[in-house]
C-alpha cells in the first residue's frame, strides 16, 4: 500500500503527473505563511506566565542547575495560596529553547524567529500526511488552512508547547502511514513511531495517546487470523517498547518531569466534566473563526468530521481514534483551556472534514457541474484562508496587549524590585513565575494569606488577567504595608505583621 493509498484514482492520478501549479503551489503557500507570520510578531508575552516557568527551566538547562530551579519552583507553588501551576513542566519544549537559544541570543524574539521554522515545518509535514488520504489539490487545500490560519500565524509569539507537540504528533502519523507494499510496517518504523511518540510526550503528556493510535492503525492493517502470530504482535508491541526505553533514559536525564502536573485533577467535579462536554466539541472549530460565532460553524462543520470518518474508517480510524481519546481526556481535564488544549488534533478534524466534503460532492454531483464542485473544494479553501487572515491582519482581529510584562511600567517595576529589595525576599505578585524570571526573586500569589511570608506585595492597578486579585482593604486587614514605590500600573509595598 504506497503513499496514494485510499486516493480517489482521478486525484491520483493528477498527482501523478504534476502541472506548474502542483510544483510551485506548496514553496508559494510557505513563502506567504513566512510573510503573514512575521507580520504577526510583537515583541512581548502576555500576562499568563507558563511561558516564564518554560523559559525558566530552560535557562536551568543552560546554567546546569535543574535540581536548583525544582528547589525554587516548589518553593513557589507549595508555599502559595494558589497554586500557579505545576512545579515543572515536561522537559521538551525547555530542552527546545535551550537549544534555540544556544544558536542565537537567548531572548524571546529567538524563539518566536524558531516558531515560525516550526510553523513552516508543520505546514509541510501536515501537506505530507493530507497526501496520505486526499490528491494533491486537496493536500495543498489542507496545508493552506494552517499555513494562513491566524490563530497559528499569531502563535508563533507564543512561548508555548503547542506548535512543536502538533509538528512531532504529525510526523508520528507520517511514520504511521509508511508502509511497505504489502501494507505492513517495519520494525525502523514501528521503532521510529514509537520515538516520536516520545518527542510529543516530552512537549504534552498526552502524547502517550499516539501509541494507541498507531496500534488501531496495525489493527486495520492485520486480519483476524494473524492478530496473535508474533510478527503481528512484535509490530504492535515495538511503539511501545521504543517509548519505554526513551522514557526511561529521558527520566535519568530531567528529573521533576511535569512534576505536580496531575494534582489539578484534584479539583474535579461533576460541574466541571458538563462545562467541558459542551465546550470543547464546539471550541474545537475556533480554528475556522478565531472565536467568533464558532457555535454556527461547529453546526455546519461537525456532520462533514463525522461523515468523513465515517465513510473512510477502514483508513482513517486511527486518526479518529486519536481526536476521540483527546477529546475525553480534556474532558475529565479541572483546567479548562479552550481552544489551546483542541490545537493540536485541528490536522485530523481538517483532513477528515475534506474527506466527509469529498464523499458528499462525488456523492451529490455529476458530469460537468461535479468537476466544477470538485475543482472548487479543492481550490477554494486556501483563497478563503489567505483573504481571512489578510483581513484579520487588516482590521487588528489580533490585537496588541498593551498591558503586558516587558511594556514600560512593567519593565520599571521589575528593575525596581531588582534594584532595591535583597537577593533572597519573597515578593507577592500575581504571577509569580513571571516575576521569578523577569526580576529574579522567589515569589508566591497575591492572596492575603501570602502575606504572611512575603516581604513586598506588588499591586496592580490593571484588571485585566488580574480581576481575582483581592481589594486593598483584604490585604490591609492581613498585614501592614507601608509604599515603597509606584508607577501608572502597580504599587510596590513593604510588608509587616500587624502589632
Amino acid at each position: 500500500m504506497g503513499p496514494n493509498a485510499g486516493v480517489p484514482p482521478d486525484s491520483a492520478g493528477m498527482a501523478s503527473s504534476p502541472n506548474w501549479f502542483s510544483r510551485l503551489a506548496l514553496p508559494l503557500i510557505l513563502l506567504i505563511a513566512i510573510l503573514l507570520a512575521v507580520s504577526f510578531l510583537n515583541n512581548y508575552q502576555n500576562w499568563g506566565d507558563d511561558w516564564a516557568e518554560y523559559i525558566l527551566q530552560a535557562k536551568a538547562i543552560l546554567d546546569h542547575s535543574i535540581a536548583e530551579c525544582i528547589q525554587q519552583s516548589s518553593f513557589m507553588v507549595r508555599e502559595s495560596a494558589a497554586e500557579p501551576g505545576p512545579v515543572a513542566y515536561p522537559w521538551g519544549l525547555p530542552v527546545l529553547l535551550a537549544a534555540e537559544g544556544s544558536v542565537g541570543p537567548f531572548s524571546l524574539h529567538t524563539f518566536k524567529l524558531f516558531n515560525i521554522l516550526i510553523l513552516v515545518l508543520l505546514v509541510v509535514s501536515i501537506y505530507r500526511l493530507a497526501r496520505r488520504f486526499l490528491g494533491n489539490p486537496q493536500a495543498l487545500a489542507v496545508a493552506s488552512m494552517f499555513a494562513f490560519n491566524p490563530g497559528f500565524l499569531h502563535y508563533c509569539n507564543h512561548v508555548l508547547s503547542e506548535l512543536p507537540f502538533i509538528l512531532a504528533s504529525v510526523c508520528a502519523f507520517l511514520v504511521i502511514e509508511n508502509r511497505n507494499a504489502d501494507g505492513s510496517s517495519s520494525a525502523r518504523s514501528q521503532l521510529l513511531t514509537g520515538a516520536l511518540a516520545f518527542a510529543a510526550f516530552t512537549f504534552r503528556s498526552n502524547g502517550i495517546l499516539i501509541l494507541a493510535a498507531a496500534t488501531v492503525r496495525e489493527f486495520l492493517h492485520l486480519s483476524r487470523e494473524k492478530v496473535w502470530t508474533r510478527p503481528a504482535l512484535r509490530t504492535l508491541v515495538l511503539p511501545y517498547v521504543s517509548f519505554f526505553l526513551l522514557n526511561v533514559a529521558w527520566g535519568l536525564l530531567f528529573s521533576g518531569a511535569g512534576t505536580g502536573y496531575f494534582r489539578v485533577f484534584q479539583a474535579f467535579s461533576t460541574q466541571t466534566l458538563i462545562t467541558n462536554v459542551l465546550n470543547y466539541p464546539v471550541s474545537l472549530f475556533d480554528f475556522f473563526t478565531a472565536g467568533r460565532h464558532t457555535g454556527i460553524i461547529a453546526a455546519v462543520l461537525w456532520p462533514l468530521v463525522l461523515w468523513g470518518a465515517f465513510k473512510t474508517w477502514r483508513r482513517t480510524a486511527h486518526l479518529s481514534t486519536y481526536g476521540l481519546m483527546t477529546l475525553v481526556l480534556y474532558f475529565v481535564w479541572p483546567e479548562g483551556q479552550g481552544y489551546r488544549f483542541m490545537m493540536p488534533i485541528t490536522p485530523f478534524l481538517v483532513i477528515l472534514m475534506v474527506l466527509g466534503l469529498e464523499e458528499i460532492v462525488h456523492w451529490k454531483t455529476a458530469g460537468k457541474f461535479g468537476a466544477i464542485a470538485a475543482r472548487s473544494v479543492q481550490y477554494g479553501w486556501p483563497v478563503l484562508f489567505l483573504l481571512a487572515s489578510s483581513l484579520l491582519v487588516a482590521t487588528g482581529r489580533v490585537p496588541q496587549e498593551i498591558w503586558n510584562p516587558y511594556d514600560q511600567p512593567s519593565s520599571e517595576m521589575f528593575q525596581w524590585i531588582k534594584n532595591n529589595t535583597p537577593g533572597d525576599a519573597v515578593i507577592s505578585f500575581f504571577k509569580p513565575r513571571a516575576m521569578h524570571l523577569l526580576a529574579d526573586r522567589l515569589c508566591l500569589t497575591a492572596m492575603p494569606a501570602d502575606l504572611g511570608k512575603a516581604a513586598y506585595l506588588v499591586y496592580t492597578k490593571q484588571r485585566a488577567w488580574n480581576e481575582a486579585e483581592p481589594t486593598m482593604e483584604q490585604y490591609q486587614q492581613a498585614a501592614l504595608l507601608t509604599p515603597a514605590f509606584e508607577n501608572r500600573n502597580f504599587v510596590v509595598y513593604r510588608v509587616a505583621a500587624r502589632p
